[in-house]
């Protein structure tokens, strides 16, 4: 297991200078295959099918798929910067909501307190955090859950975004 400074460091580097978009996903995977690990294969689940959703092109390296989301202006954050899929229900929730003050921190470091639309992926994560975050950032689900987009619910992941992009007046492509 890694350190929140090792993720954020991996990270950093893929920051766009321009941010339009944010993803706030549960954490890095307990797999180790972390999002911006740009030693890591092309095949990576969650990096796959990212960049078949919003990169124009098939990359052949990780990092020039990571060079294109940042050049979009697409960040994925993690809610907190150690496993939590692994964690009972009870545990993971009580890890993210002691990480919200963290988390807020983080964002505002990153994208300050403008108008950078902010999409919280999961059920469990989107019913803790957007109460919270939609103070400060402009979260653009309105309620809508958004399902983890692997583990066959790609599709559905692909159409509530459309959705709440259409709705939000986003002008992004989507591929999926």
């Amino acid at each position: 297991m890694h350190s929140e400074e090792y993720y954020k460091k991996l990270r950093k580097k893929y920051i766009p200078e321009i941010c339009r978009l944010i993803f706030v996903f549960e954490s890095p995977p307990a797999s180790g295959k972390y999002f911006y690990d740009d030693s890591g294969s092309v095949d990576e689940p969650l990096y796959k099918f990212m960049m078949k959703c919003f990169c124009p092109f098939n990359p052949v390296l990780k990092e020039n798929g990571l060079k294109e989301f940042k050049r979009l202006g697409i960040l994925v954050v993690d809610a907190v910067y150690s496993p939590v899929n692994k964690l009972s229900p009870k545990k993971r929730k009580e890890s993210l909501m002691k990480n919200i003050p963290l988390l807020e921190a983080d964002l505002i470091k990153v994208i300050g307190k403008n108008h950078t639309k902010i999409l919280i992926v999961g059920t469990d994560l989107r019913k803790i955090l957007e109460p919270v975050l939609e103070q400060d950032f402009f979260v653009i689900n309105d309620g809508e859950n958004l399902p983890f987009p692997l583990y066959g619910r790609g599709k559905k992941f692909a159409e509530k975004i459309r959705h709440l992009f259409n709705w939000h007046n986003v002008n992004l492509e989507l591929y999926c």
